[in-house]
């Protein structure tokens, strides 16, 4: 039996799980924002689902459906959470077909950079707002939920404070995009390499860059340390060279062949610990290290594709 059909068939509302009769109307995505907040910051580790079609009564689950063309498409609920959660979420909203009916199925995939929360109002949530599943309700979260959440992390958590790598060449062919750092663990961390790859919208790698400095560029090894509970906002800087720019396939203006590429940057601590952060972004470069995208714009079509 496969996960859905036994979450329809035998599952109950707890940590897990969730039934919902209707879907979450345009009227009413405050409330999907807040379920999904709460189940992400479950303390059980896991995957957790909302099913939409099902109303749970004691005598036995209700299974209702969802008429095939009031099907909510998954774009309504992803932009949603994008533009009111933070860090990023993810979880996903997709068809499942049992009986005859449709029903709507929310997978929360297991979070790992709790705690989630409201950066942005949406409906009577502000700015700031925070809850957790606990059993079949949903609360606010409280200082000792807080506790066991960085208690049990132990790591660095990284957000980007940007969504745009901006790349020059001055003296150096550097880029620089603004994070934030922060030490959750009890004990110090030394952050003393990294690295920034820049990835298609198709999954495929275009480029990879070496982590160069924080707040300012260093042609020496990158270090930052970081005390027990301590944070840090700046700028990483990467190397940033004109095949780069070629690899991304920039034009004369500085703006590559896509408008978002999705960016992973992993650092690494002196115990040789990895910690890694992806988000979506754009690209843009201005000056010299646009010279070979200049040089290959100059050479006949067809020039890039001979060999010697």
């Amino acid at each position: 039996m496969d996960k859905i059909k036994d979450l329809l068939l035998n599952g109950h509302e707890g940590y897990e799980l969730d039934f919902k009769a209707v879907q979450y109307s345009p009227a009413y995505l405050a409330e999907l924002i807040k379920d999904i907040v709460a189940m992400a910051n479950c303390h059980i580790e896991g995957d957790k689902y909302i099913v939409i079609g099902v109303k749970e009564r004691s005598e036995g689950n209700e299974y209702k459906g969802i008429p095939p063309e009031e099907f909510i498409d998954s774009a309504v609920y992803a932009e949603a959470v994008h533009n009111h959660v933070e860090p990023e979420l993810t979880f996903e909203y997709f068809k499942y077909e049992y009986d005859g009916k449709l029903f709507g199925i929310f997978k929360i995939f297991n979070s790992e950079n709790k705690p989630y929360m409201i950066k942005k109002k949406i409906g009577k949530w502000q700015e700031g707002d925070s809850w957790i599943r606990r059993g079949s309700r949903n609360d606010r979260l409280k200082r000792p939920d807080f506790d066991r959440i960085y208690e049990g992390r132990e790591q660095i958590d990284i957000a980007f404070c940007e969504e745009e790598l901006f790349a020059r060449k001055e003296e150096y062919g550097c880029a620089s995009i603004e994070v934030c750092i922060s030490n959750y663990s009890k004990k110090p961390i030394t952050i003393i390499s990294g690295s920034f790859q820049i990835i298609d919208l198709n999954g495929r790698l275009r480029t990879r860059h070496s982590v160069r400095g924080w707040k300012e560029y260093s042609n020496n090894d990158f270090k930052l340390s970081l005390k027990p509970f301590d944070e840090e906002v700046g700028h990483i800087f990467v190397n940033f060279e004109s095949n780069d720019a070629l690899l991304l396939r920039m034009n004369e203006f500085g703006n590559p062949d896509q408008e978002f590429f999705k960016f992973r940057l992993i650092l690494r601590d002196a115990r040789g610990k990895e910690y890694i952060k992806e988000t979506v972004g754009s690209v843009f470069a201005q000056g010299e290290v646009l010279w070979k995208v200049q040089k290959f714009l100059e050479k006949p079509k067809g020039w890039l594709g001979r060999r010697r």
